[in-house]
């Protein structure tokens, strides 16, 4: 009997199996196999909270990944320089 799908949020603690299939993505696309460098920018991005990932499982096998980042639109520089100086001083713009 086959298993359920399982979809889960990648954490630092889980990086060994994520790295493996992060890597395996790089290479489809043409990139060099570097599974250090991989270890490295997830970690970094896990631990600041630069991006989330989620890992899609069946049966012990990882199927799958989205990489999100977060998103902000400023429709101009003077707007995101405003915004950047809001958020080093704590404050949001009224």
């Amino acid at each position: 009997m086959t298993g359920d799908l399982a979809i889960r949020q990648a954490v630092i603690g889980g990086l060994p199996r994520v790295v493996e299939i992060f890597d395996a993505y790089r290479q489809y696309f043409g990139q060099k196999s570097d599974p250090e460098g991989v270890e490295k920018f997830l970690f970094d991005r896990f631990e600041h909270r630069d991006s989330v990932m989620f890992v899609a499982e069946k049966d012990g096998r990882m199927l799958g990944f989205p990489h999100l980042y977060p998103l902000v639109f400023f429709p101009d520089a003077a707007a995101r320089m405003d915004t950047e100086r809001f958020l080093r001083r704590g404050e949001l713009p009224r």
